[in-house]
């Protein structure tokens, strides 16, 4: 059976194993700032050609990372926004609306190339993210199109490099992609495998999650929050291979009021008492401790206290992120503080 040895996580040896994955977590505020230079020439060109366009009726995102550009307009953009993954435009596009196409490097073109192409014929105002030379890029021109030219293989690159231009046209909230990349920076000091798990916040988690399955909720059910999440239960299975549960308070509390109450008293290795040798869950939340106080981690008031519930069944709780989950910047550190910790998770965790 698998177990946890917490040395790993500051063992010289253990660490070099796992260089290729760290060092590209260490990255991502640097690749970042590489595509967002990249960019820099057309998203000026794009936010001259904005200021003769007429605002869209509606915007359709389309590509990878698409709900997640949805999320953030729905808040500001003041039209519909929809994400859309099928085979054909919706036949109400036209001249009055806005098409955000994201294409990241690598990803396959054949499926979305069409609906650029319908779109440019349609006479939609078009924003591309693609890189240079691809056959989206070259579908995406047209009188009212912009292309972001940009050889970023990450989709969500692709997705922010496209909203930093929406916000500078007034259809999404302002975002400094500068900052963004400085908070990722920041993060990789604070977790870099050269701090030792006494100090280091994603250390201290893996530590905190281990021999456990863990059901992942954001403290403030927000539409980032709850993406957040998403995207970090995902991260989990993906790295550990554990049966992770991610959503919202609703989600996950029935999974911890389902737990039998372990106490001192209980024996770890008896399989018959409640606090048996079968594995039990962990509770991570996501977003700043300092929001204890507020009801359900879920941001309705009176809902279930998450973290009362997992004290009062001896559930350990573990808290990553130091922002409310209401902006991109803290999304995006949040996201990358429980990245680590799924690695050392993963690094920690043996045969």
């Amino acid at each position: 059976m698998p177990w946890f040895d917490e040395s790993r996580l500051d063992d010289e040896r253990a660490l070099a194993a796992a260089d290729a994955q760290l060092r590209g977590l260490a990255e991502s505020g640097a690749r970042l700032r590489r595509a967002t230079l990249e960019a820099a020439e057309d998203a000026d060109v794009a936010a001259a050609l904005s200021r003769e366009l007429e605002p869209p009726r509606a915007v359709l995102v389309l590509g990878p990372e698409a709900e997640l550009v949805r999320t953030v307009l729905a808040r500001t953009a003041g039209v519909p926004v929809v994400a859309w993954e099928a085979g054909e435009l919706p036949g109400w596009v036209g001249g009055a609306d806005l098409a955000v196409v994201l294409a990241p490097e690598g990803a396959p073109d054949a499926g979305i190339v069409p609906l650029v192409a319908a779109a440019v014929r349609r006479g939609c105002q078009v924003l591309a993210v693609a890189p240079g030379g691809s056959p989206v890029a070259d579908h995406a021109r047209g009188r009212w199109s912009t292309v972001l030219t940009a050889g970023s293989r990450e989709p969500v690159t692709v997705a922010l490099l496209a909203l930093a231009h929406l916000g500078r046209t007034g259809l999404g909230p302002a975002l400094d992609l500068d900052a963004l990349a400085d908070a990722l920076d920041a993060v990789a000091v604070d977790c870099s495998p050269y701090r030792d798990s006494g100090v280091n916040p994603s250390k201290i988690a893996a530590v905190g999650l281990a021999e456990t399955v863990p059901l992942v909720s954001p403290r403030a059910a927000t539409p980032l929050g709850l993406d957040a999440a998403d995207r970090v239960g995902a991260t989990l299975r993906r790295i550990t291979g554990l049966p992770v549960v991610a959503g919202p308070a609703a989600d996950v509390l029935p999974v911890l009021e389902a737990t039998p109450t372990r106490t001192v008293f209980d024996d770890p290795y008896d399989d018959d008492g409640a606090g048996g040798a079968a594995v039990r869950p962990s509770l991570l939340l996501l977003g700043p401790p300092e929001d204890a106080g507020a009801r359900g981690a879920s941001g309705a008031a009176g809902g279930p206290d998450l973290h009362e519930v997992a004290d009062g069944r001896g559930v350990r709780v573990v808290e990553v992120g130091e922002d409310p989950l209401d902006d991109l910047v803290a999304h995006a550190a949040t996201v990358l503080r429980a990245t680590y910790a799924a690695t050392y998770l993963r690094l920690g965790t043996t045969d």
